[in-house]
C-alpha cells in the first residue's frame, strides 16, 4: 500500500477538493490518504474533509490542536501511515491519473529508493502557465544537480518508507525541509531518480510566489549545497545559526519581486510571445543579483538533464 502524506492549511475548499479527488481517482487504487489540518480554527476546510473521509474510507482526516508547521506536521503524518511507500502532495496540486502506478514502476525497474517526476505550473484558476520537463532522471544526475539546488520536486516524491524511518523523517530546515531530506538520504547511498514524463500539476498561487519566505529559502539552499559538495550534511547548529540571522527586508523584497518576473518570463515563453519576453527579462537582469545566481543554478540543472545520467 501507498500512503500519501498532504498537510492542509488555508487552501480554497474547492481546491482542496480537486487535490484529493485526484489522488483518490488513480489508476492505481491501493492507496491510504494522511491529510492533517494544520489550522484548527478552519471549519469550513475540516467539513469539506470530514464529508469526504466518510464517503471513502482511504481518506484518514486529522486535525492538529495548534499550529504545527508543514514540517512537523508531515513528521505527525509519517508516524500515522500504514503504506510500504510514502508519497507526497500539497493540498492545492493536481496529480495526473496514471501518476502513482507510473511511478511505482519506474521506482522498481530501476531500483531506486526515492522518484519524482516533471510537472506542468498552473494558475490559482488551473489554467497552464509553463512546465518543468528537464530534470535529471538517473541516480547519477540526481547527485551531480544537488550541487546546484533541489532536484527531485517535493510534491511529487513517492519514497520507500525505510528512508524516511532511517533518517527520521523531515528536519526543521526553513523552506527547504526537502531538499535537506534528500541530501541527507543521497549522502546515505539511497538511490533517487526521477520519471521523465509529468505527473502532476503545481498550482502557482499570489502567495507563493511573493511570499517573504522565498529569500530565507534560498539562503538555506546555499547553506545545503555548500555543505554537500563537500560531501556532508548541514548540522542543526549551522541551520540554527541561519534561521537567527536578521533578514535584510530589501534584499527579501527585490527578491520576491525577481520571482515574480521569472514566473511572467516563463509564461511568456510558453505562449510563444517572445517580445514580450523583453520587458521582465531586462528588470530581472537588473532585480536581485540572488536570484541570478539561482537562475544560473537552474541552468546547470537544466544541462544535466540534457544529458541524461
Amino acid at each position: 500500500m501507498i500512503s500519501v502524506i498532504m498537510g492542509i492549511y488555508r487552501e480554497k475548499p474547492e481546491i482542496l477538493s480537486e487535490a484529493v479527488y485526484s489522488l483518490l481517482k488513480q489508476s492505481y487504487q491501493d492507496i491510504e490518504i494522511i491529510a492533517i489540518l494544520d489550522d484548527p480554527d478552519n471549519i469550513q476546510l475540516q467539513n469539506v474533509m470530514q464529508d469526504i473521509a466518510a464517503a471513502d474510507t482511504r481518506v484518514h482526516f486529522y486535525v492538529n490542536e495548534t499550529n504545527m508547521g508543514l514540517t512537523r506536521t508531515l513528521n505527525k503524518a509519517l508516524t500515522l501511515s500504514q503504506g510500504e511507500y510514502i508519497a507526497r502532495m500539497d493540498a492545492d496540486d493536481i496529480s495526473l491519473p496514471e501518476r502513482i502506478k507510473t511511478q511505482l514502476e519506474f521506482l522498481h525497474d530501476q531500483n531506486m529508493d526515492i522518484v519524482g517526476g516533471n510537472l506542468q505550473m498552473i494558475v490559482e484558476d488551473g489554467n497552464p502557465i509553463y512546465s518543468i520537463r528537464k530534470l535529471p532522471s538517473k541516480s547519477k544526475g540526481i547527485k551531480k544537480g544537488l550541487r546546484y539546488g533541489q532536484v527531485i520536486p517535493h510534491p511529487t516524491w513517492l519514497v520507500r518508507k525505510e528512508v524516511y524511518q532511517s533518517l527520521g523523517g523531515y528536519r526543521e530546515v526553513p523552506q527547504a525541509e526537502d531538499y535537506d531530506f534528500l541530501i541527507r538520504a543521497i549522502l546515505q547511498g539511497y538511490r533517487c531518480g526521477n520519471v521523465p514524463s509529468t505527473v502532476l500539476k503545481y498550482r502557482m498561487t499570489t502567495s507563493s510566489v511573493s511570499r517573504s519566505g522565498l529569500y530565507k529559502q534560498y539562503q538555506c539552499m546555499r547553506l545545503l549545497s555548500h555543505n554537500y559538495r563537500k560531501r556532508r550534511a548541514t548540522t542543526m547548529d549551522q541551520i540554527n545559526v541561519l534561521k537567527a540571522q536578521v533578514p535584510n527586508h530589501e534584499k527579501a523584497k527585490r527578491y520576491c519581486e525577481a520571482n515574480i518576473l521569472l514566473n511572467q518570463l516563463l509564461s511568456q515563453m510558453e505562449a510563444g510571445t517572445y517580445i514580450r519576453m523583453l520587458k521582465p527579462g531586462v528588470k530581472l537582469l537588473f532585480k536581485s543579483p540572488s536570484y541570478l545566481d539561482k537562475i544560473w543554478r537552474f541552468f546547470r540543472l537544466s544541462q544535466l538533464a540534457s544529458r541524461d545520467y
